[in-house]
């Protein structure tokens, strides 16, 4: 296990659709082997398709299994707010189990 306390912040962006699903999935493994401490920021996401936001919530689970901090941050358009929202793995108002690994905001 790395002990890296530095934070890795991986700046996603564009349309994350299935397509984008195995190189974001690289992205996440690399960083989970690397660092203790992974924020992805979805700042630059113009969408975001409901694979992607299985794999964001898969990474969270995976974070918590090896102890390592992930968040996901970034101030989202509506249409993306609203996919996250909607695919049930993040509610509003936020859970606080939510709270502590989700700071996005609507854009």
């Amino acid at each position: 296990m790395n002990t890296n306390e530095e934070v890795e912040m991986l700046q996603w962006e564009g349309s994350l659709d299935i397509s984008r699903a195995r190189h974001c999935k690289e992205s996440l493994l690399e960083a989970f082997d690397s660092f203790q401490n992974i924020t992805v920021d979805l700042t630059l996401v113009e969408e975001i398709d409901i694979p992607i936001i299985q794999l964001l919530y898969a990474a969270h689970k995976e974070a918590q299994s090896r102890g390592i901090r992930f968040t996901i941050t970034g101030k989202v358009s509506p249409g993306c707010y609203r996919n996250i929202e909607l695919s049930g793995f993040l509610c509003d108002p936020l859970t606080e189990e939510s709270k502590a690994w989700c700071a996005i905001q609507k854009g």
